[in-house]
């Protein structure tokens, strides 16, 4: 909203005195002007050349005060836009009541188990199915986050969820029975396929040996592809697992004994019989084209280049997807954790 006059509107009375008294001024300093060859005749040459000094000065004075009084007055304010008053909002302690849903069909996963664990990965308790949601027994309290462990099959995902808070003046006349949440998870695949092919483009069988001496070098390149085809369904992204206290992710483990060389993934764990490496393989969404009615399939690449220069004998490279791989765990421990679901497997025999 715009208001004008801030000088009369608002009681300031001094932009109409500077009015009063600019305009005068300015009228008497330029009357001075357009009589000044009558002053010349008057007061004479050296009196002239004063009077027109004094003339110029009242003049300046005049400008001043009159666009002084005319700022204040007739100033343009921008007032400020009304504010909405926040609803006052308060904790509520009460069951929660979560709807679990496929994040790429949309459609509420009842095929699931839900539990509640506290921080440290304690499971709380375990949420009944109640039509297409999960229902707590015991109550929690708004601005809580709480950990929802999500178990399809043999894998599982950890979300956390932060308890909303109510607005006073509608809780207090139907205050709600449950925290309602709606939480998008993945839709695990039960499997993945590992597609490896050489430099030319060959697609290299799972099991076969690959000889370098046939090959006619002992440095080359391959390039792993990962695939999900199953519909709405996905790898999961990195989570927090409380358990652990550590990072999960879906990942590509690729291990080669020594003395085989390796590169093009991240470096995760070396020691005198193998180096391994892994790959993230997150977000691998196999979706419904509805144009073509066909899965349009979710694919991850990898290109490793191998050094088989220094071997004597026959050596593995083996490669494997998983989901819920602790990258921690495997860096200090050199083996794969316990809670990490294999979903494909590939092998390759290098000699010489």
């Amino acid at each position: 909203m715009v208001a004008i006059g801030r000088g009369a509107l608002d009681g300031d009375l001094w932009g109409l005195v500077f009015l009063v008294l600019g305009v005068p001024l300015l009228l008497a300093g330029i009357a001075g002007v357009l009589g000044q060859e009558k002053w010349k005749r008057k007061l004479g040459a050296g009196g002239s050349s004063l009077a027109t000094v004094l003339l110029i000065i009242l003049i300046i004075i005049g400008i001043f005060i009159f666009l002084k009084g005319g700022t204040d007055f007739l100033s343009i304010h921008r007032e400020p836009e009304p504010t909405i008053p926040v609803a006052e909002q308060i904790p509520l302690s009460l069951p929660i009541k979560a709807v679990i849903t496929n994040e790429i069909s949309g459609a509420a996963m009842t095929d699931v188990s839900v539990y509640l664990v506290d921080n440290s990965g304690r499971v709380l308790e375990q949420l009944a199915l109640s039509g297409n949601a999960y229902v707590s027994s015991m109550k929690y309290r708004s601005g809580e986050s709480i950990f929802l462990k999500i178990v399809d099959g043999s894998a599982f995902y950890v979300a956390t969820v932060s308890l909303p808070y109510y607005e006073k003046d509608v809780a207090e006349i139907t205050q709600p029975d449950y925290h309602e949440v709606t939480i998008r998870v993945p839709d695990a695949p039960t499997t993945l396929s590992i597609k490896v092919y050489d430099e030319a483009g060959n697609l290299i069988s799972d099991g076969s040996t690959l000889n370098t001496t046939s090959l006619g070098k002992t440095t080359f390149t391959l390039t792993i592809s990962v695939i999900n085809t199953e519909q709405d369904t996905s790898t999961y992204p990195a989570f927090n697992n409380p358990a652990t206290k550590s990072t999960f992710y879906s990942a590509l483990l690729l291990v080669a004994d020594k003395p085989l060389a390796v590169s093009g993934m991240n470096p995760l764990y070396t020691d005198a019989s193998k180096t391994a490496m892994w790959g993230d393989i997150a977000g691998l969404k196999a979706v419904l084209d509805p144009r073509t009615n066909t899965v349009k399939p979710g694919t991850e690449t990898f290109v490793v280049t191998i050094d088989a220069s220094a071997i004597t004998s026959s050596t593995t490279v083996t490669i494997a997807a998983y989901l819920d791989f602790d990258t921690s765990y495997y860096k200090s421990m050199g083996i794969v954790n316990g809670e990490a679901v294999q979903l494909a497997t590939f092998s390759l025999t290098i000699t010489k």
